[in-house]
């Protein structure tokens, strides 16, 4: 989360003022608001789904399912 913050501030060196952090706060505040609707919602969790292997190392995914729905958003959540 800091790391994408500080990127969005690397690459708007111009504006450096107080409001231009602020916006970027309140962005990245709104984004993570998002996420905390889904996690009370049932769901099916189909667990390590494997999608690549790379020099042997295996990669994997979760895949979260909203039970009732039909065409669910895809949210893809890329973390290392």
């Amino acid at each position: 989360m800091a790391r994408i913050a500080r990127i969005l501030v690397v690459q708007n060196r111009s504006e450096h003022n107080g409001a231009y952090q602020m916006k970027v706060l309140i962005s990245m505040c709104l984004l993570l608001s998002m996420f905390s609707f889904v996690s009370d919602a049932n769901e099916r969790i189909i667990k390590n789904i494997e999608f690549a292997t790379i020099d042997k190392h295996r990669l994997a995914l979760d895949l979260y399912l909203p039970e009732g729905v039909k065409k669910p958003p895809l949210v893809i959540w890329v973390h290392g």
